[in-house]
């Protein structure tokens, strides 16, 4: 389809984007078959470079580089928060490239990956908001966000808004002025990303509504999983349990001790101790999974979040130990 515009483009000079292919089971709109997938996701626009008989090297190629990517972004997000130790950050890095989300995914739903390459900018943009500095960053991570896929934009959303509400709630306390003008100020930045992704974010939205898997007529609400899920949770931990409501940790050793660390310190990093304990009661109750899926049915593919909340654990908890210098940390 790339191909097809730009060499009508340069052929005929006119810019024609094809809307339809009979090619498609018996015929589909492009846009609505192929978003979920590919479509709107920037490292796809590569293709335009490659051959077709060397297409699927290239399709494994992207999951590695997916892969890389979230550590980088990842790596910018301690940066960016105070976490200057380049050995602490980047062992904090590979845990989050390699946890078992990313691995189980690169293979089967290697899109799957990029939730974790956006979020760590999100959430980095929020912080500089707060800190009172550029906004642009939060703009252009949630225009790609968006462009990207709507499902798993949907679950930064609230993700993020519950890591905003925390933040402040630590900062400033019960000064409500001061809250209400820095989450004004992250909407208003925030909306400006959304326009910006409009053209296809719109038209994913309105697909995504009519999606008959996101119905609830048929989805029965529990209050708790089965007792088989709560039994698997230890093996979860450490990728050897199998779990069938997509909940894929598989963290390092070195995640698993710095977590028990983390709540051995008195005193010190309350944000961290809320996240990671609210995380582990969305984890406990199906109400946190329907939430994160839109309140359709009960699934735990917001796991990957948790790795990053856990990797980012593993780098202050290894920053501290080391004497790395922390520059307006948490």
């Amino acid at each position: 389809y790339l191909r097809d515009i730009i060499k009508t483009l340069i052929e005929e000079h006119r810019l024609v984007i094809p809307r339809w292919d009979f090619y498609i089971t018996e015929g589909g709109d492009i846009f609505n078959t192929l978003h979920y997938y590919v479509i709107g996701d920037p490292l796809a626009l590569l293709s335009v470079f490659v051959p077709l008989r060397f297409m699927h090297y290239f399709y494994s190629l992207l999951s590695l580089l997916r892969m890389y990517l979230a550590g980088i972004t990842f790596s910018e997000l301690c940066f960016g928060t105070g976490k200057l130790n380049r050995l602490a950050v980047i062992t904090g890095a590979v845990s989050y490239a390699f946890c078992y989300w990313a691995l189980s995914n690169s293979s089967r739903h290697p899109y799957f990956i990029n939730p974790m390459i956006y979020l760590p900018l999100i959430i980095l943009g929020i912080e500089k908001i707060i800190r009172k500095e550029k906004a642009y960053l939060l703009a252009i991570a949630v225009a790609l966000a968006a462009s990207c896929n709507f499902y798993f934009f949907y679950m930064m959303v609230v993700l993020s808004v519950v890591y905003a509400f925390f933040r402040l709630g630590f900062m400033y306390k019960t000064d409500l002025a001061q809250w209400m003008k820095i989450l004004v100020k992250i909407g208003a930045v925030a909306l400006v990303g959304v326009c910006m992704a409009g053209v296809i974010f719109s038209q994913a939205m309105l697909m995504f509504s009519h999606d008959m898997r996101m119905s609830t007529v048929d989805q029965p609400f529990h209050w708790l999983y089965p007792m088989a899920y709560y039994s698997a949770l230890p093996g979860v931990t450490l990728a050897f349990g199998k779990n069938t409501y997509w909940l894929r940790m598989g963290y390092t050793p070195l995640v698993i001790v710095s977590v028990f660390m983390l709540f051995l310190q008195k005193k010190k990093n309350y944000l961290l101790k809320t996240l990671f304990i609210t995380g582990v009661v969305i984890i406990l109750l199906p109400i946190g999974g329907r939430i994160l899926n839109g309140m359709s049915y009960m699934t735990n593919r917001w796991s990957w979040a948790f790795a990053l909340l856990c990797s980012y654990i593993l780098v202050t908890v290894f920053n501290n130990k080391i004497g790395g210098v922390e520059r307006r940390a948490f």
